[in-house]
């Protein structure tokens, strides 16, 4: 018979000590071990979304149209699920609810030159040109020339489109979902509107960019209608300024 000297008790004190006994400790120390893993990841995780989140803020006075310059990020909670517009573009299934669950950023570069082919004018018009990214999916890359010329443009996400791109009155837009809910900052053509269209799916998209009050705090926002046929998707995006 094996005996073995337990730590507390007299010195004469022996107990016998199966083998079940000696697993089920060590089983109870590994799963100690690991929630208590768990548990501090947790913590650190906690810590580093609240860093995060204290990072990005309103957008400052020093953003406007004129000057989106720096990184943007889309405010999921403010704005209205992307969803409908994306299955109305023929987004596929697995992508929208990629892009559901991913952080989109925009890191955007703002510009005064000479505009890009096909228009051969000597005028100097404003170019913003954006790398929009998904966190675990492909960027994509926008750049965008302010004189209403068609250009095409392709990408993984929307195929082949042809846009176009200007500045305008909000007395210049017809629809009342783009035209609605904007800060009037400045006079004349203070607003972006962007019109693409893919031809092969058969769907026009047309944006106005601005600025509005959300929840008591100014933010760089996009009104976006989806047209396909007889059917339409609209919905508002909000951004957050990260940093310049």
């Amino acid at each position: 018979m094996r005996t073995t000297c337990t730590l507390f008790g007299p010195p004469s004190f022996f107990v016998r000590r199966s083998p079940n006994s000696f697993l089920f400790s060590v089983f109870l120390t590994l799963t100690l071990s690991l929630l208590s893993c768990f548990f501090f990841s947790f913590l650190l995780f906690t810590k580093l979304s609240e860093a995060s989140t204290t990072a990005i803020m309103a957008a400052p006075s020093s953003k406007t149209l004129k000057n989106l310059n720096g990184k943007w990020t889309m405010n999921k909670t403010l704005s209205d699920s992307s969803e409908p517009v994306l299955s109305l573009q023929g987004v596929g299934y697995l992508i929208r609810k990629g892009i559901s669950l991913a952080t989109i950023t925009l890191e955007v570069e703002q510009y005064e030159g000479p505009p890009k082919p096909p228009n051969t004018a000597a005028d100097v018009v404003t170019h913003i040109d954006i790398k929009q990214s998904a966190s675990g999916l492909s960027s994509t890359q926008e750049n965008r020339c302010f004189d209403n010329f068609p250009r095409d443009h392709t990408d993984w996400l929307f195929g082949t489109v042809t846009g176009r791109s200007r500045w305008v009155s909000l007395d210049e837009v017809t629809d009342e979902f783009l035209k609605k809910g904007w800060e009037i900052e400045g006079e004349g053509q203070n607003f972006i509107t962007n019109i693409a269209e893919n031809k092969e799916k058969g769907w026009v998209a047309e944006q106005v960019w601005g600025f509005q009050i959300v929840d008591g705090e100014r933010r760089y926002c996009r009104h976006v209608v989806v047209t396909k046929g007889a059917e339409r998707a609209q919905i508002r995006l909000v951004y957050d300024f990260n940093e310049e």
